[in-house]
């Protein structure tokens, strides 16, 4: 990702965060989609599909998917640092390792019972 180094706070600060996230979301998004061209590339230099494609009876249209896995723990987290507060756990290298959450937050991830 763009080197930024560590969170510098003891306390998670919600627009510092979001400001961070935003800049490593365009980044892995950039990445995110020439890895998905480079592989629709290759499957289809390759043809690994051919013998299921015979199979349509009509003109076959590709389309490019992008899955999202882990936007609930995106979410989880967001709203804890953003409602609660949230102090980063740092390793003896001062890298953040872990985190404890003080107070209650909306949930909607997994997380919600």
């Amino acid at each position: 990702g763009v080197e930024m180094g560590v969170y510098p706070g003891d306390v998670l600060d919600f627009n510092e965060v979001m400001h961070r996230f935003k800049i490593q979301m365009q980044w892995l998004a950039e990445l995110y989609v020439h890895t998905m061209n480079t592989i629709h590339y290759m499957h289809d230099r390759y043809a690994y599909e051919r013998v299921q494609m015979a199979l349509h009876d009509s003109r076959v249209h590709y389309f490019m998917s992008f899955g999202i896995a882990g936007l609930s723990v995106v979410a989880d987290s967001l709203s804890a640092i953003r409602y609660a507060r949230v102090k980063p756990v740092r390793n003896a290298q001062g890298l953040i390792e872990d985190f404890i959450v003080e107070g209650n937050y909306p949930k909607f991830g997994n997380d919600d019972d």
